[in-house]
């Protein structure tokens, strides 16, 4: 009897495990974005459902319309075929039909965030457009994006009094009407920030907000943003303390933790302009409660040695506004002459809300083994406007830099000539497509002096080499002396196009050419160089491999070049 019995549920199970096998489904008909909801929504079927073929046909048909009705499509046909004993797979044929269109949206605002413009510029952007197609699943995250953007702004008892969705299948229609009252707005309360060294005076420059402004949670993220990147703090938190909201005023706590860590950074890399190179870095990134920090920097490569030793002085956002006083020794090898360099700079650097930033400085050098010029000290004041900006991640689709920059010196100051040098430059990343960039650039500079052979070595133009003219070897290309070295140029003129193809998701290939000369008479000629190359666009900068030919020389030779960087 037992045996018999256990017989009978081992068959059991056994048909079981059959009939759990997966059933596919076949979908055809309609746009592919309507065959993929389909299959979603019958993706749970299996060969168990084929014992009672009338229910699974009236299950298929509901959720095949729950599907094309989810995407706008309510008088669909729909065949469905293939359902019977053994069958491994079932046919769905669906007509879609006309789709529901939306007519214009009516939202309204009441309360006190009915005229404010960044809900009504959110709502412009985002609320279905008239003539779009119905998708229930947008609408869905129409309304719930209203509402938490709004919450967002201060408008933290925002509730919808109406929400219609109204859809006429006759005209294949669907009309939205949606009143959401924003009540009261909310402002920030009192700020406190605890437990740092760092004087409350400093901290509070961070704050884009006070007091009884209105509340805007994108400020309390740049509030936390900023305190991160300022290398003040090994871990911070930023809390709009909602739980103690006092007369609507929002509570602001942040809390610190100091790094007083000593920092060390070791780098090596290798490029064809300065060959192979070691960096060594130390920084301190606070040393005492008005937020000075300090560093030092060592590096070598093949072409230069140099230290440097920098004190920063917030005025500000650490990274934006500061005084910086820099004093630095570089050994290094321009054009064909050897040149070592004493310098001494003190600036302050502005950054403004347009990314714009500006950079005034007064610095005192002193260059030995330069022929012709003495070795004493000269000052040189001078100032500097650049911008960059970057628009894509992780890979940089387009953007912009642009650099202005002068500094003036005489006797007076020190120098064995008055020179007034002016330099600028302008690259730009322009998309064309999505897998297509172009990168221009135009570069120039301009020395005027009473005796250029007295301009300071360090001062004069040179132009070849990677991010220059490819082609050429750095700092190859200048006017040259009776003994064919190279002297440095009053002018400087540069133009660079270069087209960029990626083809797999971190790598592109590139077609460029650069033409431009560093002369100092207006019949000294251009120089060209062309060629190609790949790019990897790796998560921590470019790696570019380049090969470029020599178009203009009579030696038309060839120059293998290699960069790490960014591509602005």
């Amino acid at each position: 009897m037992c045996t018999r019995w256990l017989a009978a549920l081992l068959l059991t199970l056994a048909a079981g495990w059959v009939y759990a096998a997966p059933l596919d489904v076949n979908v055809s008909g309609g746009t592919q974005a309507l065959r993929q909801n389909v299959k979603l929504h019958l993706s749970d079927l299996d060969t168990r459902d084929l014992l009672q073929p009338r229910r699974l046909e009236t299950n298929v048909l509901t959720s095949t319309n729950a599907a094309l009705n989810a995407l706008g499509y309510y008088d669909a046909e729909i065949k469905v075929s293939g359902i019977e004993k053994g069958a491994k797979e079932i046919k769905v044929r669906i007509t879609p039909g006309k789709a529901v269109t939306w007519l214009k949206p009516d939202v309204v605002l009441t309360g006190e965030g009915e005229s404010n413009h960044l809900l009504q510029r959110w709502i412009a952007r985002e609320a279905p457009k008239r003539g779009d197609v119905l998708n229930h699943a947008k609408y869905d995250d129409f309304k719930r994006g209203l509402r938490e953007f709004s919450i967002q702004q201060g408008y933290f008892d925002a509730h919808w009094t109406r929400s219609e969705l109204r859809i006429n299948r006759d005209k294949h229609s669907a009309r939205m009407r949606l009143t959401l009252d924003t009540v009261q707005r909310y402002h920030f309360g009192e700020v406190v920030m605890q437990g740092t060294r760092i004087e409350q005076a400093r901290l509070h420059q961070f704050l884009r907000f006070k007091p009884g402004d209105p509340y805007q949670e994108s400020k309390v993220t740049e509030l936390y943003k900023s305190l991160l990147d300022c290398g003040f703090f090994k871990d911070l938190n930023v809390k709009a303390d909602r739980d103690q909201i006092v007369d609507r005023k929002v509570p602001i706590i942040v809390n610190l933790i100091d790094d007083r860590a000593h920092h060390f950074n070791v780098g090596l890399g290798y490029g064809t302009d300065s060959g192979a190179r070691s960096r060594f870095q130390w920084n301190k990134p606070v040393i005492n409660d008005y937020g000075h920090s300090t560093g030092a920097t060592l590096q070598l490569t093949e072409r230069q040695k140099s230290m440097e030793f920098e004190y920063k002085i917030p005025d500000g956002h650490p990274l934006k506004n500061y005084y910086l006083g820099q004093a630095s020794y570089i050994d290094e090898l321009i054009g064909d002459t050897q040149v070592q360099t004493t310098s001494f700079t003190f600036s302050h650097n502005h950054e403004f809300e347009n990314l714009w930033v500006r950079n005034l400085y007064v610095t005192l050098t002193q260059e030995n083994k330069t022929e012709g010029i003495s070795n004493r000290f000269f000052v040189t004041p001078g100032f500097a406007f650049s911008q960059l900006v970057l628009r894509g991640t992780p890979i940089i689709r387009e953007g912009h830099r642009y650099l202005f920059e002068t500094e003036y010196s005489n006797p007076t100051l020190g120098a064995d000539t008055r020179f007034y040098r002016v330099h600028g430059l302008a690259k730009w990343l322009v998309p064309v497509s999505e897998r297509q960039q172009v990168l221009l650039k135009v570069e120039g500079g301009y020395i005027d002096a009473d005796e250029f052979f007295k301009v300071p070595y360090t001062r004069r133009f040179f132009a070849g080499g990677d991010q220059s003219i490819r082609g050429y070897g750095y700092q190859t290309l200048s006017p040259k002396d009776a003994n064919n070295n190279t002297q440095g140029a009053r002018y400087l003129s540069l133009a660079s196009t270069e087209y960029l193809y990626r083809f797999l998701d971190r790598w592109q290939w590139a077609l460029f050419v650069d033409r431009g000369r560093a002369f100092n008479n207006s019949d000294e000629p251009y120089h060209t160089g062309i060629g190609t190359g790949i790019r990897w666009l790796s998560p921590v900068g470019n790696i570019r491999l380049d090969i470029a030919k020599r178009v203009d020389d009579n030696n038309k030779g060839y120059e293998f070049h290699i960069f790490m960087g960014p591509p602005l």
